[in-house]
């Protein structure tokens, strides 16, 4: 009985160890997958850019307030000293620009998507569609990452700070404080052509929406940043951006990471920077 109770011991845990590195290539294998298709996602909607907003440089950061309730458009950090817990009081603000401790943040704007030498403004501001709008309108575009414990839990103010929908995510406690989830902000703007402020011309108070799940974390710092853009100034408009996009889940007892080492980077060249506004 005691020999038969050390064979079966030996199987559980070889049953265990299968399963858990079962479970580990697994997640390895979809991480893989989502996070490259998230970037080359990203990556199609920024080569068609007519405009980014300028990425500045040093300690001249600029701002976004995509909403002012909600959990999906909330920053949990209220400044740059929060960074590294993403745990701070927080508020609607994003921030950007070349120096260190600013947001996982990017924004720029697309052209409509209709094939006509111009747009009737009259259909634009008539359209109640957003697949009406994306054909006659010029759309506003942010990505940026929040804690995945805010997509869990929630944060924020308003009756709108609760997650629903696809951006409900399920409870996993092992990763939901240590990993980020990406997010996409759409809106377009109603009239003719489109503005370059930060502050107007697009709808804000709107939904963002889940695009990657267990993003690993960058510092912010340095070269390790979610988005790099090429310094401008704050007229200047920014010509290429790197996307540094990496995965991490704990699966199985393991910590998988995609990839291994390093950031998946992919460094983008509109091709629509500087094209003459589309009007009427």
């Amino acid at each position: 009985m005691a020999l038969v109770g050390i064979v079966m011991a030996a199987v559980l845990t070889l049953n265990l160890r299968t399963g858990n590195a079962t479970s580990a290539l697994q997640v390895r294998s979809d991480l893989t997958s989502e996070t490259q298709i998230a970037q080359n996602y990203i990556a199609g909607k920024l080569r068609n850019a007519v405009y980014i907003y300028p990425y500045q440089r040093d300690a001249v950061v600029s701002v976004f307030s995509l909403a002012s309730s909600g959990y999906s458009t909330f920053n949990p950090n209220s400044s740059p000293t929060e960074r590294a817990g993403f745990n701070g009081t927080g508020n609607y603000n994003w921030r950007f620009g070349s120096g260190d401790g600013n947001d996982p943040f990017i924004a720029f704007i697309v052209p409509p998507q209709s094939t006509a030498n111009s747009i009737d403004v009259g259909d634009c501001a008539a359209a109640t569609t957003d697949t009406a709008r994306a054909q006659s309108c010029y759309a506003f575009y942010a990505y940026y990452a929040v804690p995945r414990s805010l997509l869990v839990s929630g944060g924020g103010s308003g009756s709108g700070s609760i997650p629903t929908g696809a951006n409900r995510l399920t409870a996993d406690p092992a990763n939901d404080a240590n990993v980020w989830a990406l997010m996409e902000y759409r809106s377009y703007f109603t009239g003719s052509g489109y503005s370059v402020s930060t502050s107007s011309g697009f709808t804000t108070g709107g939904t963002g929406r889940l695009v990657l799940d267990y993003v690993r974390p960058t510092s912010q710092n340095g070269a390790d940043k979610l988005f790099v853009g090429e310094v401008g100034t704050a007229i200047a408009p920014v010509k290429s951006v790197t996307i540094n996009l990496a995965a991490r889940r704990q699966a199985g007892g393991q910590t998988v990471n995609i990839p291994t080492a390093d950031r998946y980077s992919l460094t983008i060249y509109p091709r629509n920077i500087g094209a003459p506004i589309i009007s009427n």
